[in-house]
């Protein structure tokens, strides 16, 4: 049985799943992260019927995004993993945002995904989509939003708060969804994926989020007093 977390985008998301079967909790109130997963995951516990002891991994959403998100969910996931004895398994956060939006792009043959990373940067990724699911073309990387050049055309599918700031609004694509949040079902699926192909996660005190971003600059965020 795994559990999937994701506070890494201004969602708050968890599941729980096995064979198909899928239990999931999902909030979009922005900044509310720390005081949800907790309630959350044990209304997910109480509804599914599971007892936490017959978790196998847990995944999380593991960056880049929001680094206060990033840091509530990694957190309690990480927490969670180690008093359990199980292993977590990171995803990346721009790919379950396409897994979450998998059936949506259907018709396209490439999804991108960007997350606006304040301060001038975007959050980017790539994938190709086939009947296998997501095949990754870019890896997840940081660049100025100046940089950045989106693929247009009706086979294109733009996902992510990026495509709201100015500039890019107005592309073509054959979809184009900059509202589109992280559902923590996306995470688990993509979880599944990787266990099946025999990546197993790591021991709870030896994963780390990616921030993608240096360390200075998130402090200047935060004591800006700004939820990035």
């Amino acid at each position: 049985m795994i559990l999937a977390i994701d506070c890494s985008d201004k969602a708050c998301s968890i599941a729980l799943g096995e064979a198909g079967s899928v239990f999931e909790r999902y909030t979009d109130q922005a900044r509310q992260h720390a005081r949800q997963i907790k309630p959350m995951y044990r209304e997910l516990l109480t509804d599914s019927g599971v007892d936490q002891n017959k978790l196998s991994t847990i995944a999380v959403g593991a960056g880049p995004g929001s680094f206060t998100g990033l840091r509530i969910g990694f957190s309690f996931a990480q927490g969670l993993a180690y008093a359990l004895s199980i292993p977590l398994l990171s995803i990346s956060s721009l790919e379950a945002l396409a897994q979450s939006e998998l059936e949506a792009c259907q018709g396209c043959d490439q999804v991108e995904t960007a997350f606006d990373a304040r301060m001038g940067e975007i959050y980017c990724a790539s994938f190709a989509l086939s009947k296998g699911g997501l095949i990754r073309l870019k890896p997840d990387q940081l660049i100025a939003s100046a940089d950045f050049r989106p693929g247009q055309g009706e086979n294109i599918a733009l996902v992510g708060s990026a495509f709201a700031l100015p500039g890019f609004s107005s592309i073509k694509a054959g979809y184009l969804n900059s509202g589109a949040c992280i559902r923590a079902s996306a995470v688990l699926a993509l979880a599944e994926n990787k266990i099946a192909l025999g990546e197993c996660g790591k021991h709870a005190l030896g994963a780390e989020p990616v921030y993608l971003r240096r360390e200075n600059a998130w402090k200047t965020l935060e004591h800006q007093g700004k939820q990035e």
